[in-house]
This record gives structure tokens, sequence and C-alpha cells, in this order.
């Protein structure tokens, strides 16, 4: 297996590379930390919160969340940077020392508003203290989110998820396990249409992703609402890699790029937003995104290049086998073409792991489809 990596990095890349995921494989960023709210509580409680990351990963945090009402309140984030020790007096009693202002946008289906703010330049050593809410509307639980490592880190991804009891399973076993990124590969809450069930689903993942810094892509069923609109909405995610010209202003992104240490993560719809129109965008972006990291990853910069996504190119799965023809005519080529080391995925509800591959075959200088549709939904 060494060998064959070796061989593979000197192939793609030119250049002398570790030959293991090192920088993935120890891991170990705790589930993070609530401070129960002893604030009086408002009209207008922010609930279903989430963090994820437009900007560095080590120095800065972006919070999404969502508020009920006809009109938005003006709301904020409130952060500071605290010390690994210190208590839960300290943590629920300390006043904050910076404040961003939030925007708010309508969620869609719902008499309820999305607020996105980013807290930028934090200290890259230290845990992440915030609320987030407003004195009107009431404020959240202060919550802790641990700093991003430099050295070993892990992730967790899975897709296919839900609000089910096998779903919260899932979503408890993830609590209890410790890592530093959560990358969620789509067909999240199965709301097909029936907007409210996002809002439960969203209550039942704060305790996870209020914590720990979350990434999504959508997959079909993100398509039923809205087309797309809700998973738009909902998630805050950095921009396209390109400037986007038929869809701009989308401060959810659907299809995205960013760097954890040494590795490049592209998140793409794979088609599963067909309808949305920007097909033809997305796949110049993949194309862009790949070749720039491919470079990036010969000169030195970064390790590995990871796709999330929720289809699967191949797949033994009856009545999918052996493989979605329009994605191995339109983004296979360019996975392989730039050196994709592991491609992460949903859709098809088990668990799965090829050897590298390029074009159905086994071929050591391709790369690896990690399927793990088993979030919680029927199989």
């Amino acid at each position: 297996m060494y060998t064959n990596a070796l061989s593979r990095r000197k192939f793609l890349a030119g250049m002398s590379a570790t030959l293991a995921l090192g920088a993935c494989g120890g891991g170990g960023g705790s589930s993070g930390t609530a401070v129960p709210n002893t604030a009086q509580a408002g009209t207008a409680m922010p609930r279903g919160l989430h963090v994820s990351i437009v900007e560095d990963s080590h120095s800065s945090r972006t919070l999404t969340w969502f508020t009920d009402g006809i009109e938005p309140l003006d709301a904020w984030l409130e952060f500071d940077a605290v010390d690994a020790n210190a208590d839960s007096s300290a943590l629920s009693s300390t006043q904050f020392e910076h404040r961003v202002s939030a925007a708010a946008d309508p969620t869609p289906g719902v008499e309820s508003f999305t607020h996105r703010a980013t807290a930028s330049d934090i200290d890259p050593d230290k845990a992440f203290r915030y609320r987030v809410g407003s004195d009107e509307g009431g404020w959240s639980d202060i919550y802790v989110v641990e700093p991003s490592p430099t050295e070993d880190w892990s992730f967790i991804h899975f897709g296919d998820h839900g609000i089910g009891e096998l779903a919260q399973k899932v979503t408890a076993e993830v609590l209890k396990t410790p890592s530093d990124l959560v990358m969620l590969a789509g067909d999240l809450s199965y709301a097909n249409g029936d907007q409210p069930i996002w809002d439960v689903w969203f209550d039942q993942m704060q305790p996870l992703m209020a914590n720990r810094i979350t990434m999504a892509a959508p997959g079909n069923h993100e398509q039923k609402d809205f087309g797309g609109d809700t998973f738009k909405n909902r998630f805050t995610h950095p921009p396209k890699p390109l400037t986007s010209i038929i869809s701009p202003g989308n401060p959810g992104s659907s299809f995205y790029s960013f760097d954890y240490n040494r590795v490049h993560f592209l998140v793409t719809t794979a088609g599963a937003l067909i309808d949305d129109g920007t097909l033809a965008e997305e796949i110049l972006n993949i194309e862009a995104d790949l070749s720039l990291a491919a470079a990036r990853r010969a000169a030195g910069e970064i390790d590995f290049i990871i796709v999330m996504q929720h289809f699967t190119i191949w797949t033994d799965q009856l009545g999918r086998s052996p493989a979605n023809p329009s994605l191995v005519a339109l983004e296979e080529n360019i996975i392989v073409r730039y050196g994709v080391d592991l491609l992460v995925v949903g859709h098809d509800h088990i668990y799965q792991r090829s050897v590298p591959m390029a074009f159905g075959l086994p071929n050591p200088l391709g790369y690896t489809q990690m399927l793990v549709g088993t979030g919680g939904a029927s199989v």
C-alpha cells in the first residue's frame, strides 16, 4: 500500500509527501461545553445553533441560528477566548470581550429568520466562548468550542440522517466520539418539503453542531425543499471557489472549498440540486478548484485533497449499479486528472469503501471512495 501511495504522489505531484493521512489520523477535539443561560428569556430565543467556517479554520468561527417571528430583531454574536482550565462559574459570569452584528434572512417556509455572524481574528490557541441573541429576544446558552489543532486531528463523515430514533442514536455516538470536524454528506433532515422538520433536525443536532465545526453538502432530498433554497439559507459556508455569475449573493453556498491544516476539502452538489441552474458553473468551479489544489500539493503547501458530495460515482447497490453515468462523464475525469485522494459520499444507506480506483477499475493512481450512508435513514 505504501509503495502505491509513494508512486502516486510522485506521479501526480512530483514531490516527496507523507504516506499516511497523519494530519487526520489521531484526532482529538472534544465535544465542547454548554453553560446554561442565566439571562432572562425573551420573545425570540435563538435555536438551532451551528458552527461552521467561512474564513480561516483556526482564527475564525461562523455561527448560524434561527429565531421565530414575522419581523427580525437585531441579533448579535458575543465571543472571546478562554483558557482550557476556566471553570463553569467563570464561563457563565465573565462579560464577553467582543460582539459582532448578525445578518438576518427569512427562513424558507416558516415564520422564522436565519441569522449568521462571523468572529474573525480569534486566538487560534485558545477555546472559543460564545453566545448569540439579544437583550430583547433572549440569549442562547454559552458554548465553548475547542481550538482547531495543528497536528493530529480527525473528522467524522456520514450522510442520510433524518430525525428518527436511529438518526438520534448516530448523533449520540458522534457526540461521544472526539473529532475536530463533522462532514455531512447530504440528505440531512428528510423534510421533503415539510419545512418545520428542518427545525426539529436542527434542534436535535444543536448539542453537536453548536460545539463542533460542521460542514454540509446537499443531497437529493434537499432538492425537495424549494429546489435547495432551504439548504442554502440554513447553512453558512465559504463562497464558491470562483466568483459566482449565475447566482451571486448566496451566503450558504452549496458548493465550496476550504483548507483544514494541510488537507484541502472541496464540497460539491454532484447535481443534487440540478434544477437551480448552477451545474455548468459548478463544473467550472470543480475544475478550477482541483487544478489549483493539485498545484498547491505539488508545491508542498498541502498533502491531501478530499471531495465530499452526496451521490456515489460507483456502487454495487441494486438499481444503481454499477455507476452514475453523468458523474463519470462530468466529474470523475476531473477527480482523476487532479489526483483527488479521497471521495466521501452518502446516498446508499450502507457502509462501503473502495480500493484506489479510476473509472471503476482498481488503479493505484486513483482515488478511494468512502461511502457512509448510515446516518440513520432506513435501508
